[in-house]
């Protein structure tokens, strides 16, 4: 049964490993890539996922997270709060392929600027005499490193230096989880557990969010207790 649901991340994080599909506008076949966007409604993405279940003999835990909107700017804010809670590489890859369609039909829209009117924006400047250089400085320093340790001051001053950037670390860990927390997404969600031929059926099942003509969903199959543990009311 589909509910609307707020995903976050609590106290009890789990590891998860089981299979993921992902339905969105830019897979081959599915979307519809027109002029004016890339459009994917419910009504087709979740037809698509739960064929990729039917006629299959096994059984097990089927989560479902769907984010839908009529607007592209209210799709890639959902977006944006999902990957900022579930940063997959499918889910990120659908942020990245969202915002480079915006991005390109926000130049559309521009003049371009005249070529030689600008400097290109700074990068790295390397030549392999340069990188040798470079490289050889590097290998001075770590010797004249390593040589300072060896007395008991150097070893004592590298144990504190260790100390140190261990405790620093250990504070960015604490902070990113912390982070981590307090960051949430509203999705639209499906679960269940039982025979995957069921399932299919039951997740056609009053498709919501039916006049939404942008939608992405990334179906969990398998051991999903980890994507059940942060669905929250």
């Amino acid at each position: 049964m589909w509910r609307k649901a707020r995903l976050a991340f609590g106290d009890g994080a789990r590891s998860l490993t089981c299979a993921t599909v992902a339905a969105h506008p830019w897979v081959y076949g599915l979307g519809q890539i027109m002029e004016s966007g890339a459009y994917l409604s419910p009504g087709s993405a979740i037809p698509w996922l739960a064929a990729r279940l039917s006629g299959s003999s096994d059984s097990g835990g089927v989560v479902v997270l769907m984010v839908a909107a009529e607007t592209y700017a209210d799709f890639i804010t959902q977006l944006d709060g999902l990957a900022g809670v579930l940063p997959l590489p499918s889910v990120t890859q659908v942020r990245r392929l969202a915002q480079s369609a915006a991005e390109l039909a926000a130049v559309r829209m521009q003049i371009p600027a005249r070529m030689g009117a600008a400097l290109p924006d700074a990068a790295p400047v390397s030549a392999s005499t340069s990188r040798q250089a470079l490289n050889a400085q590097r290998i001075a320093a770590a010797r004249e490193q390593a040589s300072a340790a060896s007395s008991p001051e150097g070893l004592a001053e590298l144990m504190q230096s260790f100390t140190t950037a261990r405790d620093a670390a250990l504070k960015v860990i604490a902070q990113g989880v912390d982070e981590l927390k307090d960051k949430s997404a509203t999705v639209w969600v499906f679960s269940r557990r039982g025979d995957f031929n069921t399932t299919a059926a039951e997740l056609v099942r009053d498709i919501p969010a039916q006049s939404a003509v942008y939608s992405a969903a990334l179906m969990f199959v398998g051991n999903v207790e980890a994507v059940e543990a942060m669905i929250g009311e």
